[in-house]
């Protein structure tokens, strides 16, 4: 095997590093997993495997005339070429060689708003149950937003606050961290970075099957020479990767709000109503005697709703983004007359870290070209929507459904919530029954 990377000098302090290593696996004598067949791409050429790392440069990174030290750049190349060898032969490796290295290029700003960097947990970054101190976690994720933030303020941003910092699964020595930050949202004076974190294990990292065990958002300001905050350059959206982190979000926000009062209580099931200033949402709980696992399947998969929804009368894939991203467009009858209504929804789902952790199905309106206004139908929004499944034995679950009532939805609930209506009721009681099947088969 052989490594091949390139780098840049002249770097100066505040610029930001990305670096790349490809890994071209050559047939030969020295086979480092002799039992694991060579990766080939369409052409039967040996393939190649990737790994990036994007580093903030900071004065301790600096010579003595401020430019980027050749010896922290071989430091830094080093790690990201033996994350691709391992990548690649899915054991630990070292390295043993390295061909000629060209320093040709000065570094350049990062012309986008997303970054994707990685970080081997070695034993100083641990402590002594060998799991990495969280504040180096922290660190390395204010790192990568720090990034992000720069390449859209087009200076060196100051970190102002960071909100919804949860831990939700352990790293320990060897594991792969990589972290993905994305600007979320950007306000008049501020701006919000997104940054998600993914641990690997030798294993995992070979199957690019990682574990989700961080997320934050970290607010961002531009001060000027005046000590004052300037105004920010607008941003918008239309990636489903941002929409899918914010969808997320939205619904865990929604779910841990405090004040919800019970509208209606029956033996399986409780329907519950929160009032704030300018909207209103709803909360359905419902105890099912099923796996939390096999309710996250069958609710996962919005085609199944129309067979325990009534107000579900079709349900159509659109677009799948990724696993955990679907895009589906679903159309309801209508409601004491005229037309029925259509939305078209992103559903984002996550599993839990940890048994404590609930699954995530989130949903939330959005526009697609490719699924324009329909005649018979009015095109509605929900802003946010989605279930909360939380394992209570290993054979059953409680499920929470919540919805945001926007003007699309009102016609559909308004009579719960003028009292002469137990829709709500008969389609939670309709939703136990079919978790609750033995078997199920898809259509």
């Amino acid at each position: 095997m052989t490594t091949h990377a390139s780098s840049q000098d002249e770097a100066l302090c505040g610029g930001s590093l990305n670096m790349g290593a490809a890994l071209q696996v050559q047939e030969g004598p020295v086979d480092l997993h002799p039992n694991r067949p060579v990766e080939r791409n369409q052409t039967g050429i040996p393939g190649t495997m990737t790994v990036q790392m994007c580093q903030l440069v900071l004065p301790c990174h600096a010579n003595h005339l401020g430019e980027l030290a050749p010896g922290q750049v071989l430091k830094w190349m080093d790690t990201t070429a033996c994350l691709a060898a391992e990548r690649h032969a899915g054991i630990a490796c070292v390295t043993a060689s390295m061909d000629d290295i060209q320093f040709e290029e000065t570094v350049r700003s990062t012309e986008s708003t997303q970054v994707e960097s990685i970080e081997l947990v070695l034993p100083p970054h641990a402590n002594h149950h060998g799991n990495t101190f969280g504040g180096q976690i922290m660190a390395w994720m204010e790192n990568a937003a720090t990034v992000v933030a720069s390449c859209l303020l087009k200076t060196y941003p100051t970190l102002q606050a960071v909100d919804m910092f949860k831990f939700r699964g352990p790293s320990t020595v060897g594991d792969r961290l990589v972290f993905k930050a994305v600007v979320n949202n950007a306000f008049q004076t501020s701006v919000e970075v997104g940054v998600r974190v993914e641990a690997y294990n030798c294993e995992e990292w070979k199957q690019g099957k990682g574990r989700h065990i961080n997320s934050a958002f970290l607010i961002y300001h531009r001060a000027s020479g005046t000590g004052l905050s300037d105004a920010l350059p607008r941003v918008t959206f239309t990636t489903k990767v941002y929409l899918g982190y914010n969808n997320v979000a939205a619904l865990t926000i929604l779910a841990g709000k405090q004040g919800w009062e019970a509208s209606s209580l029956q033996k399986k099931m409780g329907v519950f109503v929160l009032e704030e200033q300018d909207r209103l949402s709803l909360k359905v709980e419902m105890e099912v005697a099923a796996p939390a696992s096999h309710a996250f399947s069958l609710l996962s998969d919005l085609r199944l709703r129309t067979r325990w929804d009534r107000h579900y009368s079709s349900c159509e894939e659109v677009e799948r983004a990724d696993e955990e991203e679907t895009v589906y467009h679903v159309k309801c009858p209508s409601v004491n007359g005229g037309q029925g209504r259509d939305f078209v929804f992103l559903l984002s789902k996550r599993q839990p870290c940890k048994d404590s952790d609930p699954y995530v199905i989130a949903l939330r309106s959005v526009t697609m070209a490719t699924v324009p206004p329909q005649e018979g139908y009015t095109r509605s929004e929900a802003q946010c929507a989605g279930f909360l499944i939380h394992r209570n034995s290993p054979t059953s679950c409680k499920v929470s459904y919540y919805n945001q009532v926007t003007s699309g939805v009102l016609p559909y609930v308004a009579g719960n919530l003028a009292g002469w209506s137990k829709s709500m009721e008969e389609t939670a009681l309709s939703c136990i029954e079919f978790l609750e099947k033995d078997t199920i088969k898809i259509a």
